[in-house]
């Protein structure tokens, strides 16, 4: 598998350094307007409910009997009805995600400190990234609802920046092996 990585890596890295710094530019950009990024995270959410929903439908009308596809209908109109919602009221929308974050942080902080009194190696990493967990979720349910404003479009922000920037170097790094310079 890494074999088969550094290959792609290798034939594809004009495309890997340019989609790195469109990568790195995009994650600036969500990270200077973070609402209008959360916003279209959102949106996004929005439209694949819709289209879930719809695709649902679909399969519960070629279903043979009725009985049969009556629960895919089901979860389809709720699918449909979650989406439309989304995307008639994103802002609600981004306030229930980013609440639904801070918990999700939270919790996941605090399970990771409870592994990490069981773990044989790393402990003091885990417990380290735990606390970060916590931290932040902490910090997102102190702020909201204004987190709101802010916390899915810097999180979304963060990681397409990080995205870009480990693209970027594995870019330049199979460009300098591949002349040859050991650095």
């Amino acid at each position: 598998m890494d074999k088969t990585i550094t290959e792609t890596a290798k034939k594809s890295r004009g495309l890997l350094i340019t989609l790195g710094i469109l990568n790195i530019v995009f994650g600036f950009v969500a990270l200077g307007s973070p609402l209008v990024a959360g916003a279209a995270v959102t949106m996004l959410i929005g439209i694949m409910l819709t289209l879930s929903g719809i695709f649902e439908l679909i399969f519960a009308f070629s279903k043979s009997g009725w009985k049969a596809g009556v629960f895919t209908f089901a979860t389809g109109i709720i699918s449909i009805l979650a989406g439309g919602f989304i995307m008639a009221n994103p802002a609600a929308a981004l306030l229930t995600i980013t609440l639904m974050l801070a918990i999700y942080f939270a919790i996941s902080g605090i399970s990771q400190i409870i592994v990490s009194v069981k773990a044989q190696s790393g402990r003091g990493l885990l417990v380290f990234n735990g606390l970060i967990f916590f931290i932040l979720g902490l910090m997102i349910w102190r702020q909201w609802p204004v987190s709101g404003v802010w916390a899915v479009g810097v999180l979304v922000g963060i990681r397409i920046l990080f995205t870009g920037w480990g693209m970027l170097f594995m870019g330049m790094a199979v460009s300098r092996e591949l002349k040859g310079d050991p650095s």
